[in-house]
């Protein structure tokens, strides 16, 4: 056979099942092959390359999950296509009704969607918006009403909407849920814990919108109840309602809306084609205008004439609503307009300050920023302002939390803060596993791994542990029955173990309600984790001659 040309390329082409598909080429490294043209990593629809002969796989990605396909591209081709079909491609999980996803139920779809033609006045007849609520099990065993603690409040508080009386419920496949006619302005979504916990979130109807929210029940819990761990939101015109297919092509709009509400959890941002398709979309759905303009003010290099351009739409589309304000400031913030009519739009608008908070936490930062800056910011007394300094951090929707009276005090006569777990644990010989620093395990993980040491620590040898605040903390959410008021509560019935473990929680639920409780960043109570569990080892060292073997030397006792 002759040698192999290393200076010949193959021009490779791949396409994805639909154009709202993100495409990226990597090489035999699995490094992302830059295009050509643009330099870009990666491409919606179909990409196209030149590439030396070798081994290369396609990775389809779609609201954040992706899927390989590896291939051979051979020398002797002066092209190669490689056309991907719907099996190729990965399965996203929404709390949207959707087909081709794994959490699509043919039995959530059609009702969603007659729901969302049926309002219910609240305001009086001729309500032109619309608060559609949609909430969905899939767990088909449990039974119960799945949006159980939801409730709808007015802007002050009073209650609108009962989800545990009102709401329409299916109980025999496991969704509730109702479109209620509103005035236009603020809302408050309201969930409550079995715990007594409850997380409120504000959201916004718009003259002749209807915004739509979408969320799983709780799958920690043995009966069905809401939750808004996930949560979708989207805007579609009143008389158009939800739909789950639009003309057969499904709903790319709700693949951008995952994929942007994923990035907006963390520190991601956008593939540059997929913003400008969000951008194009957001006169059917104002939200993705938002979502995108939101992760755009991220970049150092933000670009002002498209910020105020599309600021400016959605305040004609639905009005200046906190979050749109906060695109508006921030583009005043990154710079000038190409159009002075849009300009001097946001700036008429930013006058006036705002009273409640935004439905995002991106958009809370930019307002507190601005405020810092000069702008008018909040009204003082106002709900926003009884915000500000407080961390909110159940990305990305900007939440409040209130938290029942501690049941701890007429229990055991400690402060309810205190983090004194008695005596220090001495650990499982089997949970001695191979010591390895936090960095290079994820802070979930991290958690769980403290979890396990805990639960399996023998309550009737513990002993006091000098643990910080922050440490105990981690302790205390990582396996909550390390405290004996915990412990005392649940003895007494008031709760059940199953409740305060994390096990049933996914990496996702976790992370948010770890950030949410802690108010730290998740790399930080991993630090801690790691030092209990130090702690732990270094107070009980395992028996004598224990530890022989490679897995179980000096460094399991985290030294």
């Amino acid at each position: 056979m002759p040698p192999s040309d290393a200076t010949k390329k193959v021009t490779v082409y791949v396409e994805a099942p639909d154009s709202a598909t993100q495409v990226q080429l990597l090489d035999a490294a699995l490094q992302p092959v830059a295009l050509e043209t643009t330099g870009a990593r990666s491409a919606l629809g179909a990409l196209e390359v030149a590439v030396a002969p070798g081994a290369y796989t396609a990775r389809l990605t779609r609201g954040g999950w992706f899927k390989d396909t590896t291939f051979i591209v051979d020398e002797r081709e002066a092209r190669y296509e490689k056309h991907l079909g719907e099996e190729d491609a990965p399965l996203m999980s929404t709390p949207t009704p959707l087909r081709k996803t794994p959490s699509t139920r043919e039995i959530h779809r059609q009702p969603a969607k007659a729901l969302s033609q049926v309002a219910r006045d609240l305001h009086g007849p001729g309500m032109q918006q619309r608060l559609f609520v949609f909430v969905r099990d899939l767990d088909d065993k449990r039974s119960g009403n799945a949006a159980k603690g939801l409730r709808v409040q007015e802007a002050d508080g009073h209650l609108l909407f009962d989800f545990d009386k009102d709401a329409d419920v299916n109980e025999a496949d496991g969704w509730a849920g109702a479109n209620l006619g509103v005035r236009p302005g603020p809302y408050i979504i309201e969930c409550a814990f079995a715990s007594g916990r409850r997380d409120r979130r504000y959201m916004y109807v718009a003259e002749g919108w209807q915004t739509q929210v979408f969320l799983f029940s709780d799958r920690t819990a043995r009966e069905r109840r809401a939750s808004m761990a996930r949560m979708s939101v989207m805007m579609a015109k009143v008389e158009r309602g939800f739909e789950f297919d639009w003309l057969g092509q499904g709903r790319p709009d709700v693949l951008w809306t995952e994929t942007a509400l994923r990035a907006l959890r963390g520190q991601g941002a956008l593939e540059r084609g997929l913003s400008s398709l969000m951008y194009a979309q957001k006169f059917e759905n104002p939200m993705l205008g938002i979502y995108a303009a939101l992760l755009h003010l991220r970049s150092a290099r933000a670009n002002a004439a498209l910020l105020h351009a599309v600021a400016a739409n959605l305040i004609r589309l639905i009005g200046a609503t906190p979050d749109v304000m906060a695109v508006g400031l921030g583009a005043l913030m990154a710079g000038e307009s190409a159009r002075a009519a849009d300009r001097a739009l946001i700036a008429e608008r930013s006058r006036q300050a705002l009273r409640f908070p935004p439905m995002l936490l991106d958009s809370w930062r930019l307002i507190v920023a601005a405020r810092a800056a000069g702008f008018p910011g909040i009204v003082r007394g106002s709900p926003a302002e009884d915000f500000l300094g407080e961390a909110t951090m159940a990305r990305p929707w900007f939440t409040s939390s209130e938290e029942p009276q501690s049941p701890f005090k007429a229990l055991v006569d400690e402060p309810a803060d205190a983090f004194d777990f008695g005596r220090p644990f001495e650990l499982a010989e089997v949970d001695l596993d191979p010591y390895l620093p936090a960095s290079q395990r994820s802070p979930t993980d991290q958690l769980r791994r403290l979890a396990r040491r805990l639960r399996g620590a023998p309550k009737s040898r513990v002993r006091r542990l000098d643990l910080t605040r922050l440490e105990g903390s981690v302790a205390q959410l990582a396996w909550p029955l390390v405290d004996p008021r915990v412990r005392t509560w649940v003895e007494l019935g008031i709760g059940k173990e199953d409740d305060v473990a994390i096990d049933a929680l996914s990496d996702e639920e976790l992370r948010e309600e770890a950030e949410r409780r802690l108010g730290i960043p998740m790399d930080i109570a991993a630090d801690a984790a790691q030092a209990v569990i130090d702690k732990l080892a270094k107070a009980n060292p395992p028996p004598a001659g224990y530890g022989s073997s490679s897995k179980s030397g000096p460094k399991a006792l985290g030294a």
